[in-house]
């Protein structure tokens, strides 16, 4: 890693909220180049017009290699595959991590890849934070103020390694919390995915349900704990 007072790069990849949200807030703490890796060019003209990158491209070539920190923000089903495929860009001493809300498949085989004997470390994060809303153009920089941060360390994760993945998600105003990737996940499907379930299961049945003479009824209806 570089010295103090000197900037360190970091590449994100996947340029929407949570991405471009931990863009604005690297940016707003200072200290940190940022670059952006996007599927789309519109992403990154967006991102670039908000202030949230320094660089960005559609490249992995033109945006990892030089990276300190290298920081997944892909859906959860392609953070392993973008994760080997980028290999030969990545620094050999950088940090990978990821921001997926399910740890134990990525961890188990990521780590496997990438564990620090001679290269670039994995280790797996899980900040508790997000919107109903998508996209760059929502990105917020207090996204992590205050939030939960999960860094999924095994017994094979470097302890410094630890110590940088923490020291990194508290620079944006993330608390952190060290937790084994199996037990996150069960502990997460019980405050979090099972909700959103079920809040998403609520509204299909409430959207579909109509009164006898066709009207919709239950709109005039709903109320604060619908809402809620």
């Amino acid at each position: 890693m570089k010295g103090k007072g000197t900037s360190q790069k970091v590449a994100i990849v996947g340029v929407g909220l949570m991405g471009g949200s931990l863009a604005l807030a690297l940016r707003q703490r200072g200290g940190w180049r940022v670059a952006g890796l996007a599927r789309r060019e519109e992403t990154l003209r967006v991102a670039r017009k908000r202030g949230a990158i320094h660089q960005g491209s559609t490249d992995p070539a033109q945006v990892i290699p030089g990276s300190d920190v290298v920081v997944f923000c892909s859906p959860v089903d392609k953070i392993v595959a973008l994760a080997k495929a980028y290999r030969r860009f990545y620094a050999a001493d950088a940090l990978l991590m990821d921001v997926g809300s399910v740890k134990a498949p990525l961890v188990r085989v990521l780590e496997k890849q990438f564990h620090g004997r001679g290269g670039p470390v994995f280790v797996g994060a899980h900040p508790m934070a997000g919107s109903e809303k998508t996209g760059v153009e929502n990105a917020r920089a207090d996204l992590y103020q205050g939030a939960v941060c999960a860094i999924t360390a095994t017994r094979r994760t470097p302890l410094a390694r630890v110590a940088q993945a923490a020291d990194f998600w508290k620079s944006v105003g993330a608390r952190t919390l060290v937790i084994d990737p199996d037990t996150h996940d069960r502990a997460v499907a019980v405050v979090s995915h099972l909700p959103h379930l079920i809040a998403d299961a609520l509204a299909l049945s409430a959207g579909q349900w109509r009164n006898a003479d066709g009207t919709d009824l239950l709109k005039e209806l709903a109320a604060g704990s619908f809402r809620d």
